[in-house]
């Protein structure tokens, strides 16, 4: 579920999965036309007559200093045996520019994205196995942060 502030497009409300197709393009009462006449797809209806445009997210409406500590409890591990260990091996290539995989949560949308990465980068700690000495494979995986300078990464040789 994807959510912005409600100044801009809203969450989408979720999929009840009960909407049958008479219900998503008949009004009640009506039967369904041919299906030679029915357009390939047809957007089922909303159920609570809400469009998208009108929800707001509600997760962003709530105050900053709450959405900064669910960030922390969900990005930020407790303890260092929670962490993930990172393996550079010698034949780390640029394409695998993400490890680790970021979060879920900074994907869900650009706000969430904006607010939660540099909880995830600066209040973290990342644990690098080393394979080959060659800390060149580390640069260019460090370097995919937004803020570098920021990130705590300690180097473990294998």
């Amino acid at each position: 579920m994807a959510c912005s502030p409600s100044t801009e497009a809203p969450c989408a409300p979720p999929s009840t999965g009960d909407t049958t197709r008479e219900d998503a393009i008949s009004p009640p009462g009506m039967t369904l036309p041919n299906q030679s006449e029915t357009p390939a797809e047809v957007p089922p209806r909303q159920a609570s007559g809400d469009s998208e445009e009108e929800r707001p997210c509600a997760f962003l409406g709530i105050p900053a200093e709450l959405r900064n500590r669910i960030y922390r409890e969900a990005l930020v591990p407790k303890a260092d045996t929670d962490r993930d260990t990172i393996s550079i091996s010698p034949g780390y290539d640029d394409t695998l520019r993400e490890l680790p995989p970021e979060p879920p949560l900074l994907r869900t949308c650009k706000q969430i994205r904006e607010e939660a990465t540099s909880i995830y980068e600066q209040e973290n700690q990342f644990f690098v196995e080393l394979e080959d000495f060659d800390v060149r494979n580390v640069q260019r995986w460090w370097s995919t942060f937004q803020r570098p300078e920021k990130v705590s990464i300690t180097i473990v040789p294998v």
